[in-house]
């Protein structure tokens, strides 16, 4: 299984290198082409959004149903290369930032299929018990690229440019099929049970037992809603406020250390995660999702400064302790059969509230100002996270409080947890 954790580690901080960097120069692009446009980088963000919106239904029933979900995620990974690969060729050529932005929508369809396909693959080739353990490693080298990634964007944009950085994520993409496929030669066949196939069915019936079944827990409604909605104004304050307050389009170098501290943070997060036992999971996602909203609040008061770099590392290391926990709950309280769904749904409700997140945030700054705008935004968001804490059902949820999936067969876990 070594092998295999180490590919899948590889796989998934490599392309993340690619995508960060590529954030930094998609950035500096839109905001070079628009005259410096707050709004127009919102919509801008906003459109790279749409299509995994459209897809991640879809990619969830695929991820479910597909014989082979690690050729699911090679396809994706040599199509959103190609995509990024254009991106490439019309920044050199220098057309404006619509065809830009046209063009790198493509990579959110890619994502729509990867990512519902990877959460089944893990669980295929990775013991239940040794869960915790492989998503610390994943968690690790993605902190690492969020250490990376964006520094090696901000290089390369001073010395050669945000085409280079295109190019980079282009290959990326590559490296990290490459991986997959050796993951995929290397992975233990699935185990057999005696559960009879589910039906092909439609979309929409594929896509509908995972949508009753969230519907049916109230802590897991509780964290979709309050933490998309989160999830969209952190989004409006990474990917407009914060690139205002450093410097707009000439923000280069100081967005990327932001990030690189954003990354510091999250290793710090996963290195306290791993020597501490969460027990009352409900109260540290939210706990987590409160100070992160105080973290880049505070951004607003400090501007460009330490004040604002210390408030990437505080965000950072926020942002681990929530994907990590939410990731083990899932994996922890949802059935098997139904988890490439669940968790494309979950991925579609938070990537669903961020194209509202930044073109809201945008409109905001154009009224008052990125400082008034992040300051306004980051109190709300604390707020919304605060007010679950007093729910009986997120006081009360645990990780690994559910009965082995592999004896419960398709049953749904814990059905009497509202």
């Amino acid at each position: 299984m070594a092998d295999i954790v180490v590919l899948l580690v590889g796989s998934r901080a490599v392309s993340l290198v690619g995508d960060l960097a590529f954030r930094i120069a998609f950035i500096a692009y839109v905001l070079k082409t628009s005259d410096g446009s707050a709004v127009v980088l919102g919509l801008a963000t906003a459109a790279l959004i749409v299509p995994s919106l459209v897809f991640y239904p879809l990619g969830g029933v695929v991820g479910d149903r597909a014989r082979s979900p690690q050729l699911v995620m090679v396809a994706s990974d040599c199509a959103r290369a190609a995509a990024v690969a254009l991106v490439a060729l019309l920044a050199h050529l220098g057309v404006g930032a619509l065809l830009i932005v046209a063009a790198a929508s493509l990579v959110g369809v890619g994502e729509a299929f990867s990512r519902p396909a990877s959460v089944r693959f893990v669980a295929q080739v990775v013991p239940r018990k040794s869960l915790v353990r492989v998503n610390s490693a994943m968690m690790l080298g993605q902190q690492a690229a969020l250490i990376v990634g964006p520094a090696l964007g901000a290089l390369l944009i001073a010395a050669s440019g945000q085409v280079a950085v295109f190019a980079l994520d282009a290959g990326t993409f590559l490296a990290s099929a490459a991986m997959v496929s050796l993951a995929h030669r290397r992975a233990r066949p699935a185990p057999v049970t005696d559960a009879a196939p589910e039906p092909a069915g439609t979309l929409r019936t594929g896509a509908t037992p995972a949508l009753k079944y969230i519907l049916r827990l109230g802590w897991l409604r509780s964290v979709l809603l309050i933490g998309g909605t989160a999830g969209a104004v952190f989004a409006g304050a990474l990917n407009v406020t914060v690139p205002l307050l450093l410097g707009g389009a000439d923000a280069g170098r100081e967005l990327g250390f932001f990030y690189a501290m954003e990354g510091v943070g999250a290793v710090v997060g996963a290195i306290l995660l791993a020597r501490t036992e969460i027990v009352r999971a409900g109260i540290v996602l939210f706990c987590a999702m409160a100070g992160m909203a105080v973290a880049l609040g505070l951004t607003g008061l400090f501007l460009d400064g330490p004040g604002t770099y210390a408030m990437g590392f505080a965000y950072g290391l926020g942002a681990n302790v929530f994907g990590s926990v939410y990731l083990t709950v899932l994996q922890s309280n949802v059935t098997p059969e139904l988890m490439s769904r669940v968790g494309s749904l979950g991925y579609l409700t938070y990537t669903g509230f961020v194209p509202v997140g930044v073109t809201v945030t945008g409109w905001l700054v154009s009224l008052g100002g990125p400082r008034a705008a992040t300051l306004g935004t980051g109190v709300f968001a604390c707020i919304i996270c605060l007010i679950p804490l007093a729910m009986p059902s997120i006081r009360a949820l645990t990780i690994g409080d559910s009965e082995d999936p592999a004896r419960s067969g398709s049953r749904e876990l814990h059905p009497g947890r509202k």
